[in-house]
C-alpha cells in the first residue's frame, strides 16, 4: 500500500502562501499608517511618498519611503542647498506674491525674507541659512516594523487555523 503526500504538500504550502500574503498586506497597511503618524503634520505629499507591496512569493513586506528627505529624516543629518546658496526655511505663509517679498540681512549679517503686509509693517515669511541639521524621527520605519512583527505572525497563524 502507499500513499500519495505529494498533493497535500502542495496544498498546505498554497494555504501557507495565501495566509503569508493576507497577513502581509494587513502589516503593510499597519506599517504605513504608523509611519505616516510617526511624520506628524507634515504635507499629504510627503505622506503619500511612503509605499510598499508584498513580494510574488509572499515571503517579503516591501516598504519605501522615496522622498528626498527620507534619509535625513529617519538617521538625522545635515542637508545643504543643492541649486543656489541658501535653503528657505519658511517661518510664516506668506499671502504676498513674490514681488511684494525682499531679503533684508539682520544685525549679525544673515539673510531673511520679509513681505510688506497692508499697514507696511514688516513681516518674516522665511529665514536663509547654509545648511540646516534635521532631527531623526523618534521611530524609525525598522522600529515600526519590528513592532508589527508579532502581530504578522498570530495574522498568518490566525489565517492557517481558519
Amino acid at each position: 500500500m502507499s500513499v500519495e503526500f505529494r498533493p497535500l504538500k502542495d496544498e498546505f504550502e498554497r494555504k501557507i502562501k495565501t495566509a503569508t500574503k493576507q497577513a502581509g498586506r494587513a502589516a503593510l497597511k499597519d506599517i504605513k499608517i504608523a509611519r505616516k503618524r510617526s511624520l506628524g503634520k507634515t504635507s499629504s505629499r510627503r505622506k503619500k511618498a511612503i509605499t510598499g507591496g508584498i513580494s510574488k512569493d509572499g515571503e517579503a513586506i516591501i516598504i519605501r519611503d522615496s522622498a528626498s528627505l527620507a534619509k535625513a529624516q529617519e538617521y538625522g543629518e545635515r542637508v545643504y542647498p543643492k541649486n543656489g546658496k541658501f535653503l528657505r526655511v519658511p517661518i510664516a505663509k506668506s499671502k504676498a506674491s513674490s514681488s511684494d517679498a525682499f531679503i533684508r540681512n539682520d544685525k549679525r549679517g544673515n539673510p531673511h525674507i520679509f513681505e510688506k503686509t497692508a499697514g507696511n509693517e514688516l513681516r518674516l515669511i522665511a529665514t536663509l541659512k547654509k545648511s540646516v541639521k534635521i532631527t531623526p524621527l523618534k521611530k524609525k520605519l525598522i522600529d515600526i516594523a519590528k513592532e508589527r512583527f508579532p502581530k504578522y505572525l498570530d495574522d498568518i497563524d490566525r489565517n492557517l487555523t481558519k
